[in-house]
């Protein structure tokens, strides 16, 4: 699942909205360790997508898209993902940006042997706005 761009379809809210969406999906991995010493970890996700193909202003956030959703869902399952509608939801409006969208994963451990299942590489920090891992 590592390195790869995924091309999923999207609802249309008009004709003038294109019909899919490529970007490439990246976890990020949270550590911490809490007052007693307790390691916790919990993660995120974001679908980079090239901001000139997909123009936010002029189409809307790909956020609240039930056909994007449940394509990524069946993509995640095809890479060996168990459940993954209970494992990666949309984050809040407010995480959104103008080239990702932005996911919560849920902290359990499953999620995680999933991913280290399926060779995902986890990074420690996104990639910064002019280094689009879509259109580098």
């Amino acid at each position: 699942m590592s390195d790869i761009t995924y091309t999923l379809p999207v609802g249309e809210p008009n004709a003038k909205t294109p019909e899919y969406i490529t970007g490439r999906l990246i976890f990020r991995l949270y550590e911490h360790t809490d007052h007693k010493g307790k390691p916790e970890r919990w993660m995120s996700a974001r679908f980079y997508f090239d901001p000139q193909l997909w123009d936010v202003e002029k189409y809307g956030l790909v956020y609240t898209d039930e056909v994007f959703m449940d394509a990524l869902h069946a993509r995640l399952r095809v890479a060996g993902w168990q459940h993954p509608e209970r494992g990666i939801n949309y984050s809040e409006a407010g995480m959104q940006g103008d080239d990702f969208v932005d996911f919560d994963v849920m902290s359990n451990k499953n999620t995680l042997l999933n991913l280290l299942a399926t060779g995902t590489v986890l990074h420690k920090k996104w990639p910064v706005a002019t280094n689009n891992p879509v259109t580098t």
